[in-house]
C-alpha cells in the first residue's frame, strides 16, 4: 500500500490505519499540503483508488489507478483555473449513488488554482456532503485558499524527504553514482519530483554538464559555509 511514495512515513501509515478501519473511519475532505515534488497528488490517487475497491487492490482498484473507474474523478485546471463549468457537474452529482462502489471520491489537484465562483460551489458541497462521497484537495499553495474550504478539510501536511532518503532512492532507481546522487539531493531540496527531473536532465547529452556543475557548487557552498 502507498508502496511507490518516497517519504511521507507518517501520512503513510495514518492512512494506511484508517482504510484498515474502513472508509466511515476516514474524514469527508481532506487537504493535502506540502511544497511541489512531494508525490501528494500520486498519493491521493492511490488512496481514493482504495477507497473505492474497498482496500483490495483488485480489477476494481487497477481500473481507479489507471483512471477508469467511474466512482473516482480527478478535476484538474483548464488553462490556468478550475472554473466553474467543471465544478457544477460535481455538484449537481453528489446526490446520486455511486456506480460500482460503495463510495465515490472527487480528487481535486492544484486546488489554489480554484476560481472563486468555483471555490464557492465546491465550498457548498464540502459544508455537508454524503456520506458516501470524499473530497481530496492537493495543494502547494493552501494559503491562496478560502479560509472556508480550509476550515472544512483535514490538512495533512508532507514534508520535505531527507537527503540522505533522496539519495538511496536516486542510487536504487535512477541508477546514480554515489556522488552525483549525493549532489543532486541536495539540489532537489527534499522534492523527490525535483530530484527525479534533475537526475534525467543529469542523463541527458546536453543539460548534464550545467546540473552537474549547479549540484557540485551548491555542495562547495555548503562545505565553505561550515568551515569557517
Amino acid at each position: 500500500m502507498f508502496g511507490t511514495l518516497i517519504g511521507q512515513e507518517t501520512v503513510r501509515r495514518h492512512f494506511e490505519r484508517l482504510l484498515a478501519a474502513g472508509p466511515r473511519s476516514l474524514h469527508h475532505a481532506y487537504l493535502f499540503v506540502g511544497q511541489e515534488g512531494l508525490g501528494k497528488r500520486a498519493f491521493a490517487q492511490e488512496m481514493g483508488a482504495l477507497i473505492v475497491s474497498g482496500g483490495a487492490e483488485d480489477q476494481s482498484y487497477d481500473r481507479a489507478r489507471r483512471g477508469l473507474h467511474p466512482d473516482l474523478s480527478l478535476v484538474e485546471r483548464e488553462g490556468d483555473l478550475i472554473r466553474l463549468e467543471q465544478i457544477q457537474p460535481l455538484v449537481a452529482e453528489l446526490s446520486l449513488r455511486p456506480f460500482l462502489s460503495s463510495e465515490r471520491v472527487w480528487i481535486v489537484d492544484e486546488a489554489e488554482r480554484l476560481h472563486p465562483a468555483a471555490a464557492n460551489k465546491l465550498l457548498k458541497s464540502l459544508e455537508e456532503p454524503p456520506a458516501h462521497v470524499f473530497f481530496v484537495l492537493v495543494s502547494d499553495e493552501p494559503e491562496a485558499l478560502l479560509p472556508t474550504i480550509l476550515s472544512r478539510c483535514e490538512v495533512v501536511q508532507f514534508l520535505p524527504v531527507a537527503a540522505e532518503q533522496l539519495t538511496e532512492w536516486l542510487r536504487a532507481e535512477q541508477g546514480l553514482d554515489a556522488g552525483a546522487a549525493a549532489a543532486i539531493a541536495r539540489l532537489a531540496a527534499g522534492s523527490p519530483g525535483r530530484a527525479r527531473r534533475l537526475a534525467e536532465d543529469y542523463s541527458g547529452p546536453r543539460c548534464r554538464e550545467r546540473v552537474v556543475t549547479a549540484a557540485f557548487g551548491l555542495l562547495g557552498g555548503e562545505r565553505e559555509a561550515g568551515e569557517r
